[in-house]
């Protein structure tokens, strides 16, 4: 399976009578927005892995995309923008956003869901981590969490290095 890449930098899709400087001013101003009440940093990456630019949300982001995709040689490809997931739980159908697909060389898919921690008790957590472990199990596709404890273990162990 090969993702095609987003199309225009950072998946800025260039409007009739618009700038591509002007698409992308809107892009980055778009996720800046997206990130919420939080004051993370963004961040503006060239893969060389799907020839694309990419705007990452946070530092966590950027170290996952660092160490688990981009830099990953069983990853060959990977989408930091993929289609929501619609999953059907014991109690309700929804649909819940992946932070990231990525294809391995023998060509499984996997599924990466990054996260600041791993709080069962809060309820949109719960939420998402059930309607995610679900959706993966009936496609038969591996659900990885990233929480910042290990992304944080990650970068501590380069600086040693």
């Amino acid at each position: 399976v090969r993702y095609a890449p987003p199309a225009g930098p950072t998946g800025a899709m260039a409007e009739p009578g618009a700038s591509l400087k002007s698409s992308l001013r809107k892009s980055v101003l778009k996720s800046y927005r997206a990130r919420g009440r939080g004051n993370n940093n963004l961040w503006l990456v060239y893969s060389v892995k799907t020839d694309s630019e990419w705007i990452l949300p946070s530092d966590r982001q950027l170290v996952h995309w660092l160490f688990y995709l981009e830099a990953n040689p069983n990853v060959v490809d990977f989408n930091l923008t993929p289609d929501p997931v619609i999953s059907h739980d014991d109690e309700e159908v929804r649909a819940t956003e992946l932070d990231a697909v990525a294809i391995l060389q023998n060509g499984s898919e996997v599924w990466h869901e990054v996260k600041s921690g791993m709080d069962h008790k809060d309820p949109n957590n719960r939420s998402q981590f059930l309607a995610q472990s679900a959706a993966a199990s009936k496609r038969h596709v591996e659900y990885k969490i990233f929480i910042t404890t290990l992304l944080y273990n990650v970068t501590l162990c380069v600086q040693w290095r």
